[in-house]
């Protein structure tokens, strides 16, 4: 098996989710799914890619649309729940959707109860955003710091 260490540093930056109107809105989701097919993986890979990227690579704060911290390590199972359901194995549909959108664009404003799965589209994107770039996707300033980690593949 061949071993190599690639340098990987974490995002250590607060991101906060856009107001519940523009997640909502056709614009914000456009972009969204524009991002998403830009990156050129599969829909599974993206739905993976959104769990390393808001487990493994982040050290910061998320904040929710309404303002809320976003907390993964809790044992509410109300928000196991929720983060669960979000974007787990049965959301692979609803990326695959999301990005088929980009082509044809939105007509209609995203419902509520997929609200949830699109924020965490949108904080996955700006964690790697920032750490890829080395700089906050939310501020455009310099990380506060960058730690560097490493993965054998």
């Amino acid at each position: 098996m061949n071993r190599r260490s690639n340098p990987i540093s974490r995002c250590n930056c607060d991101h906060r989710a856009p107001s519940m109107q523009e997640i909502r809105s056709v614009e914000f989701n456009h972009v969204q799914a524009e991002r998403l097919d830009a990156l050129g993986m599969s829909s599974a890979s993206i739905t993976d890619l959104i769990w390393i990227e808001l487990f493994k690579h982040r050290t910061g704060k998320l904040i929710d649309p309404d303002g809320k911290r976003i907390a993964f390590d809790t044992h509410d199972p109300a928000a196991v729940r929720r983060y669960d359901s979000a974007v787990g194995d049965e959301r692979r549909h609803f990326v695959k959707r999301y990005r088929t959108r980009a082509a044809h664009g939105f007509r209609n404003r995203l419902q509520e109860r997929l609200v949830y799965p699109a924020t965490m589209i949108f904080l996955a994107l700006e964690v790697r955003h920032c750490r890829l770039s080395g700089r906050c996707a939310s501020s455009g300033l310099p990380k506060r710091h960058v730690d560097p980690i490493h993965f054998d593949d």
